[in-house]
């Protein structure tokens, strides 16, 4: 996974306010989470404008009455 924050196709630094910062909170979520996975896709706004983003993508564990259930997610960056 650290190859995905040290690629140049992800470009933090000229997409994100803090850079230094989304990189550490996704290495914290995919290291504490294994089963989310980082990659690239296209982000739709509310006004049909696109644009290339960084994403978490994947389950999380979620406790129901005593049972952990994976909940799909997609978390835009």
């Amino acid at each position: 996974m650290l190859i995905f924050l040290k690629s140049p196709e992800i470009k933090f630094s000229d997409q994100y306010q803090y850079p230094d910062r989304a990189k550490r909170d996704v290495s914290n979520a995919i290291h504490r989470y294994k089963n989310l996975r980082p990659k690239l896709d296209t982000y739709v706004f509310n006004d049909g404008t696109r644009q290339e983003l960084a994403c978490l993508d994947g389950t999380i564990p979620v406790m129901y009455k005593g049972t952990y259930y994976h909940i799909p997610v997609c978390i835009w960056l």
